[in-house]
């Protein structure tokens, strides 16, 4: 412990409250003489009074033996614990999109499934293939509303740039992934629907 450091720290703080040596002294029970020789750097308070002395100033025991506040490194902590929350609320909102992801390939999945069964089962090309689109068309309108909302929910200023970059570039995955699929849905339903029209009509391929 450095008496200048307290005593220039104790000198600020005094300061920064708009008290006057009388007034600590006071608070402290000690003479104004003793807090002049603090804050010259001539002697130290006594360690029963740093408690006292602490609570008076809003800073901490360990502060006022340092002579500095220690606000940056509380700072620096409380910025990685915001990091920390931030990175587990893009992985929530991701994982919330993943699980409507799945909803949006059933949606697909059901699409094909009933085109197929109206086709093959029950000769219904045409229905098959309009009830298969409607399917299609709304798992691809589902999974346009889900990027969506997972790209308004992550493009806040308070967010991490590169961990909503992952976030959008694991969704732009997602998405080439699911067009892949609508695609081959398509290709699969319609050369059937196509198929088993002709066959109804008696037209040879």
């Amino acid at each position: 412990m450095e008496k200048k450091n307290i005593g220039d720290f104790i000198l600020a703080l005094r300061k920064v409250h708009g008290m006057t040596q009388q007034q600590l002294a006071d608070k402290l029970n000690v003479t104004n003489k003793s807090i002049s020789r603090w804050e010259c750097g001539e002697s130290l308070p006594d360690l029963a009074l740093i408690p006292v002395m602490a609570e008076v100033f809003g800073v901490t025991c360990d502060e006022l033996l340092c002579g500095e506040r220690k606000q940056k490194e509380e700072d620096a902590r409380f910025d990685g614990k915001k990091d920390v929350q931030i990175k587990r609320i893009l992985d929530n909102s991701f994982h919330v999109f993943e699980n409507q992801y799945l909803i949006s390939i059933g949606l697909l999945v059901l699409g094909v499934m009933i085109a197929l069964i109206l086709n093959f089962g029950f000769l219904k090309a045409g229905i098959g293939f309009f009830v298969g689109l409607i399917l299609i068309s709304a798992s691809v309108l589902c999974q346009f509303i889900f990027t969506n909302n997972l790209l308004h929910s992550v493009n806040q200023e308070e967010y991490n740039v590169d961990d909503v970059r992952d976030c959008k570039r694991k969704a732009i995955a997602k998405n080439k992934q699911f067009s892949l699929f609508v695609m081959a849905s398509l290709s699969l339903i319609l050369p059937l629907t196509l198929l088993i029209a002709y066959s109804n009509a008696g037209i040879k391929i």
